[in-house]
């Protein structure tokens, strides 16, 4: 795929995020790489504006945040602004934030334990079905 840029670009993006214990709060960290003025926003699913920020890294701290957890995969919209006298480049990411641990022999996610399924399957036979021998 051939595609052209602006001379001043959004080159790379880190985001990593933390939760608190008790996943009242949420902290978002990014990193972005290019050269120009950054700006970033962090949107809900419905476009609504949670947090903002500048500069080409730093932290959004989130009050009660909607977390992403298995079967319920919320997501925001982590939007990566670029510009310079003359351009301007934006960069969409769609973050979910959670916290993933493992303490012991257990998986948490977002301090709570998950069970994960291996994807091994046991088939039961009736007990009136004979077994099948195959011999070489």
């Amino acid at each position: 795929m051939l595609y052209t840029t602006p001379r001043s670009f959004v080159e790379d993006i880190t985001v990593v995020t933390h939760v608190s214990d008790n996943g009242e709060e949420a902290t978002i960290c990014w990193q972005v790489t290019g050269k120009g003025n950054i700006a970033v926003e962090l949107r809900d699913s419905e476009q609504q504006l949670v947090a903002s920020g500048q500069g080409a890294e730093g932290q959004l701290r989130l009050t009660s945040p909607c977390l992403w957890q298995h079967g319920e995969g919320y997501l925001y919209n982590f939007n990566v602004v670029l510009s310079d006298s003359a351009e301007r480049d934006e960069y969409p990411l769609r973050v979910g934030i959670r916290s993933v641990e493992v303490k012991g022999e257990q998986f948490l996610i977002n301090n709570k334990p998950f069970f994960i399924s291996l994807g091994l399957g046991v088939m039961k036979m009736p007990t009136y079905e004979g077994k099948d021998l195959i011999t070489s």
